[in-house]
């Protein structure tokens, strides 16, 4: 069996054959090396792998004889000290990770987001914006002079006939509004961050919002419609390229030039082709045109408006959009897939996207509810006045939060002072926030959740029974492979004269009902051949046959015999039959009429343990693994509460 097999399998058995259930006021069953084992880890495992309905059901004294070398072998592993080593520490850490998931995850949070992605990809959002910036530092003076500016343009665009795009043209500090007029199009959900998409799916159509922050400064928002999601279309497309600044003739020589390709698509030219020889869009062009699938969003206003009115099999006619004048073929189109076939899209979706730390931030709150979680107002308030008169978190903002005392949060009996946050912050000082303020808050959060998920991650093991029950099952399963490997297996495939000698011993056993032929089978293009080949044979050490006739006879690109080396048993290979044992027909390759052998015969007995390697690697391996168990015997003491073992409920 392959190695990484072999392991998933030993650790697959003790999964369900050794797992641990720990109880209060449990009595010591046995004891191996001198550690305890409960009555109630061996009678969960006896009854829940060895069933009273099984045909195979094992005695109680048959499982114990199972169970303890188990343990004995579990001994030698850490006794060697395998349980210490890297490679082993890593392995079970990144076992660890995946089991850890579900456990620090607040999975109805998580379900929620899910569900209101899917919800908003059912419905399209129309918004504008007008933008304020806040000027660096962004200190909290910076920060309120940007809010009132930014509410003033808000009570212009409240009042009546007010033009909300051309307010944007004029107040918005967002150098692209001169051109775009502040219009966002249609907005996808993951295309914008979560808070500013959350904002734009709650409003309705004429809603202006309050002004909002998000990092660098304040946005105002307009959302001018809502209409059911277009879903996906397939389409390709000719593009000829040309700039709305343009002059007069080009414009007319651009247009003049698709209206001709139009008529070319109109009186049944190959789209496919037409488009690989006359689109400006390289990077489609090779491909006959083709777009890859799109939703709303992801194309320019006038080319969504063009193509999501037509119908599947349409050809466009020639329209304008802000880069050209197209051509578009709609191939196809599919509507929104139900939830259950878009979930695991979701879950990659939402595990990249900052939704995710709303998941985790909802979970830490409940944990830190269950570890009745208190922190110091003060304290967070002197960082914040830090922040107001520099940016963190540079080494010199750090080295002076270190010489601050204070406390700054407290739970499950843990105290987290100023001094920790500057710790944390020296190794983690990378930051999404534009503004120190805003960088401040975003930090002390990221402390308070890593705190509390890193208190809960290193108490799992006690909190919850069953993960500290399988972190042990595979920490055993891990060291079982690592030893067994090391004093069996391996030791099965490499000791070959031991292994030989083992067979010698043990010859009669490995005796076959049928007469074997071991060597080669050499077809020849003719009797010359035959004669020069045996006679090269003679001369020849037998693992050596093959390369030098091969290299002597098939060369310069003619081929003058063939082989086919084994072991075949009587009646398997009538070439051998014929031959060797005179018995049967054999049916002669054309090419290569003249048949020869080259080996011995075998008839009943094995030449060497390659000859039955199969089945002598499973003997010797029994044998290693008794000699073994016999060993730990010796070295490991095994003392066995016979009165607890006779009260185990069978």
């Amino acid at each position: 069996m392959h190695k990484i097999g072999r392991k998933i399998a030993v650790i697959a058995s003790v999964f369900s054959c050794f797992s641990l259930v720990a109880q209060e006021a449990d009595p010591v069953i046995m004891t191996v090396n001198g550690k305890k084992i409960l009555k109630s880890e061996f009678e969960y495992i006896y009854n829940k792998n060895n069933p009273a309905t099984s045909s195979d059901r094992k005695s109680l004294d048959e499982y114990v004889a199972m169970f303890v070398k188990f343990r004995l072998k579990v001994a030698a592993a850490e006794a060697e000290g395998l349980d210490t080593v890297s490679t082993f520490r890593n392995e079970l850490d990144g076992y660890r990770r995946q089991l850890i998931e579900p456990y620090l995850t607040d999975k109805k949070a998580e379900d929620n987001l899910f569900q209101e992605a899917y919800n908003r990809m059912k419905e399209n959002v129309e918004a504008s914006y007008i933008y304020i910036n806040i000027p660096e530092p962004g200190t909290s003076s910076d920060t309120l002079a940007a809010y009132k500016k930014a509410l003033s343009i808000r009570e212009k665009a409240l009042k009546k006939n007010a033009d909300f795009n051309q307010l944007a043209v004029e107040y918005s500090e967002d150098p692209t509004a001169k051109k775009n007029r502040g219009y966002l199009g249609y907005i996808p959900i993951f295309n914008a961050p979560y808070e500013f998409e959350t904002l734009v799916y709650t409003m309705q159509p004429g809603e202006i919002s309050m002004p909002s922050k998000f990092q660098q400064g304040y946005f105002i928002i307009k959302v001018t419609n809502r209409r059911p999601d277009q879903g996906e279309f397939l389409a390709s497309h000719i593009l000829k390229l040309v700039s709305k600044d343009a002059d007069s003739q080009t414009q007319t020589a651009a247009e003049q030039k698709i209206k001709d390709i139009y008529q070319k698509l109109k009186d049944g030219g190959d789209f496919a082709a037409i488009a690989k020889q006359e689109s400006d869009d390289k990077g489609t062009a090779v491909k006959g045109g083709e777009l890859p699938w799109f939703g709303t969003g992801r194309m320019t206003k006038q080319f969504e408006e063009a193509v999501f009115a037509m119908q599947k099999g349409e050809l466009s006619q020639p329209f304008r959009s802000e880069y050209g004048w197209h051509i578009v073929l709609l191939k196809d189109k599919r509507s929104l897939p139900p939830y259950e076939e878009k979930k695991k899209e979701l879950l990659e979706k939402i595990r990249s996207n900052s939704r995710q730390n709303l998941a985790t931030v909802a979970f830490v709150e409940k944990l830190k509810a269950e570890y009745s979680f208190t922190f110091n107002p003060t304290s967070y308030q002197s960082l914040y006045l830090m922040a107001d008169h520099g940016f963190p978190f540079d080494s010199l903002f750090v080295a002076e939060m270190k010489t601050k005392n204070g406390d700054l949060f407290q739970f499950a009996g843990e105290t987290f002072t100023i001094k920790d946050f500057a710790d944390y912050v020296s190794k983690n000082s990378q930051t999404r926030a534009l503004l120190a303020l805003d960088a401040m808050k975003e930090k002390l959060q990221e402390f308070e959740v890593y705190s509390v998920l890193d208190y809960e991650n290193k108490h799992l093991e006690t909190k919850y029974p069953e993960f500290g029950h399988l972190m042990q099952e595979y920490r055993d399963g891990i060291l079982l492979f690592e030893i067994s490997n090391r004093e069996v297996w391996e030791k099965a495939t490499k000791e070959k004269e031991k292994i030989q000698s083992f067979f010698e011993k043990n010859k009669n056993k490995y005796k076959w009902e049928k007469p074997h032929y071991k060597g080669y089978i050499v077809q020849c293009k003719d009797s010359k051949v035959a004669k020069a080949a045996k006679k090269l044979i003679k001369k020849l050490p037998a693992d050596s046959i093959q390369s030098v006739l091969t290299r002597e006879f098939n060369k310069n690109g003619k081929s003058q015999i063939k082989f086919n080396k084994g072991l075949f048993e009587k009646g398997t290979n009538p070439f051998v039959d014929k031959l060797a044992y005179k018995t049967g027909e054999m049916k002669v390759d054309s090419l290569f009429p003249v048949v020869f052998l080259s080996g011995k015969n075998l008839k009943y007995t094995p030449q060497s343990y390659e000859d039955v390697r199969g089945e002598i690697t499973s003997d010797y391996q029994n044998y290693l693994e008794e000699e073994w168990v016999k060993s730990l015997k010796q070295r490991f003491k095994v003392e066995i509460n016979e009165e607890v073992l006779r009260s185990v409920q069978k």
